[in-house]
């Protein structure tokens, strides 16, 4: 939820540029679309009559948003140091648990985004997010690769391609593969980067110059470095 909530809030100044040039999809009708308020949201997409109605605020849907340029990527190319099969294991899951808990949220709540994953024949796959259960449809095939050695991934591009052609605002690159050369390739990105890897990794890892550095723990939470737990 802390992840959430910074990443909505980034969106949403994202969104204050570009609000001033509204457009509406063919399906919308102004006034008719509402959500509950999630902080972070544009205050000038509160509806106040129906929230005085229903007592808790309500956030139009209908109005354009920056929300759909939002792209995850899960990374499923495996750290190559020595590391004990255990250990290893556990912080490949907890990065598969904590990406899929984020996009289930995001879908919960009607964030659209884009999830970016390599799949079992190591092409980069990706998709939009609508709702839960298309997720858990997907999470299917997403898990049918895993992760996997240099080896295995070296024919594989070393960004999705299609993500090098969205001019998305807000990145979260899950990874255990934390190299210096990962990092340089997403330093070329205007995009609010959310760096993401395993707790232990922290003292070793290369940071993006243009990311901030989020820890996934052993309990599956997701915390900012040197933040507050």
């Amino acid at each position: 939820s802390v992840l959430f909530r910074s990443v909505s809030t980034e969106i949403a100044a994202a969104d204050e540029e570009t609000e001033a040039t509204p457009t509406h999809s063919a399906s919308a009708m102004p006034g008719y679309e509402h959500r509950d308020y999630i902080p972070g949201d544009s205050l000038k997409r509160i509806n106040w009559k129906l929230s005085s109605k229903r007592r808790h605020l309500m956030v139009r849907q209908d109005e354009p948003i920056a929300l759909a340029r939002l792209s995850v990527v899960l990374d499923f190319r495996r750290d190559n140091r020595e590391i004990p099969l255990e250990k290893r294991l556990a912080a490949e899951e907890q990065l598969i648990e904590t990406a899929l808990g984020f996009l289930m949220l995001c879908a919960r709540y009607g964030y659209p985004c884009k999830l970016h994953y390599l799949d079992a024949l190591g092409e980069w796959e990706n998709f939009s997010i609508d709702d839960g259960e298309q997720l858990a449809v997907e999470s299917v095939n997403l898990l049918r690769g895993g992760f996997r050695s240099a080896e295995q991934t070296a024919a594989s591009s070393q960004l999705p391609p299609a993500l090098l052609q969205e001019a998305g605002c807000v990145l979260l690159y899950f990874t255990a593969n934390t190299t210096a050369e990962t990092a340089a390739a997403l330093e070329s990105f205007s995009a609010q980067l959310y760096w993401i890897v395993p707790e232990q990794d922290a003292e070793i890892c290369a940071v993006p110059k243009n990311g901030s550095l989020w820890l996934v723990t052993q309990d599956y939470r997701l915390v900012q470095a040197g933040g507050e737990v």
